[in-house]
């Protein structure tokens, strides 16, 4: 991409799927910021690779936008269930949906990955 556009920015999808790469792009370090900015203008983690606040900021620190993926919760691409469906926790799955996507703007991410982008907007507009 770089050679074909450069005038598009570039974003690295973690953990990488490069062979041998898997591990050492799996859990977020400063290392591994640096190395991204070096090339990219943003990343899309895995959502289970940021834990906390601390997480974003050094992707923050590095230059870096941040673009978790997927806000799905318990449904799948090939696999839609209804929003209204009461899970485990006793919520629906329009609620933790919502309550994931708080969650991870709390933390400070630029934006994010989902299948429902009218519930993103709702998580958003009535966050506390």
């Amino acid at each position: 991409m770089r050679s074909l556009a450069p005038q598009y920015s570039r974003i690295q999808l973690l953990p990488m799927e490069d062979p041998g790469r898997e591990e050492d792009s799996g859990k977020i370090t400063a290392a591994l910021a640096k190395e991204i900015s070096d090339y990219a203008r943003g990343v899309g983690p895995s959502k289970q690779m940021i834990r906390t606040a601390s997480d974003v900021a050094i992707l923050h620190e590095a230059g870096l936008l941040i673009h978790p993926y997927t806000f799905r919760g318990t449904t799948t691409a090939a696999s839609r269930r209804p929003l209204d469906e009461v899970q485990e926790n006793g919520s629906s799955l329009r609620e933790n949906i919502m309550a994931d996507i708080r969650r991870f703007v709390g933390f400070g991410i630029d934006g994010g990955f989902t299948d429902y982008p009218d519930l993103w907007k709702q998580a958003v507009k009535n966050r506390n």
